[in-house]
């Protein structure tokens, strides 16, 4: 019995129909799936026909899924803000640093010692995530090798 698949802007419908494209099920579900990864869709496959909702075999939601090329762009933007919130912990470490080398005053002095070493705490999560961005890029590089 041949099978069609209907694609709207929600989902991909696979059902039994005369006129349909596809002679095996699992072709028909096979390409629905496939649409429905590419178009973020969500993926309705039927027994018999699609009035009949009683029917209803399987559904798959492909509206959250991420393409490879999605996640690469991800990566490629958390390590960009990963780069940057390294410069921004240096540049705030250095300004402590000199803040407290013009300060004269014992009281204020023990502030300052504290924004200090806040600020190098910052620094080293900062690299922390960095070198963890780093990582998860060269990973996904191996995988497209």
């Amino acid at each position: 019995m041949p099978w069609k698949i209907v694609k709207n802007e929600k989902e991909v419908i696979v059902s039994q129909d005369e006129l349909g494209s596809f002679k095996e099920k699992e072709e028909a579900i096979i390409e629905a799936k496939k649409l429905a990864r590419e178009h973020k869709l969500v993926a309705k496959i039927y027994d018999k026909n699609e009035n009949t909702h009683s029917t209803d075999e399987m559904t798959i939601d492909y509206t959250s899924f991420f393409s490879s090329h999605e996640i690469h762009e991800r990566s490629l933007s958390e390590l960009k803000l990963a780069k940057a919130e390294v410069n921004v912990a240096k540049l705030e470490l250095e300004q402590r640093k000199k803040e407290l080398r013009n300060n004269k005053n014992d009281y204020e002095r023990i502030t300052f010692k504290t924004k200090v070493r806040n600020a190098k705490i910052r620094l080293k999560k900062a690299k922390l995530n960095l070198k963890a961005a780093e990582k998860r890029i060269k990973l996904q590089e191996k995988k497209e090798v």
